[in-house]
């Protein structure tokens, strides 16, 4: 597993760039059958399917794909702990909508 280094800014900011590579991987090789199959689409003049394994293929990569980058942000700490940030914080709004006018419109 990768390492994260922290970036020397203002305020010690984590470098989340260290996950990109492993996304990037993922995305590419989960979509590779999906371009292939459209590949051989376009370049056959009686516009035939590819074959049906391939199309099979690329259906079950692009669901890997889907499954696979909650796996890869959850690896990752500072995206760990964000997410976990944001579904247990308790805070309140800093203040109360407040209504600045109303228009009465008469029929």
């Amino acid at each position: 597993m990768t390492k994260c280094r922290k970036v020397q800014r203002g305020d010690d900011e984590a470098d989340l760039s260290a996950v990109t590579p492993l996304l990037v991987a993922s995305y590419v090789l989960c979509y590779t059958p999906f371009v292939v199959s459209e590949l051989i689409l376009l370049g056959r003049l009686d516009l035939s399917a590819a074959p049906d394994w391939l199309r099979t293929l690329s259906s079950v990569m692009s669901y890997l794909d889907c499954g696979l980058n909650p796996l890869i942000y959850c690896s990752h700490q500072d995206f760990r702990e964000a997410g976990l940030a944001l579904l247990w914080t308790n805070r309140k709004p800093l203040s109360e909508p407040v209504l600045t006018a109303i228009t009465k419109h008469e029929l």
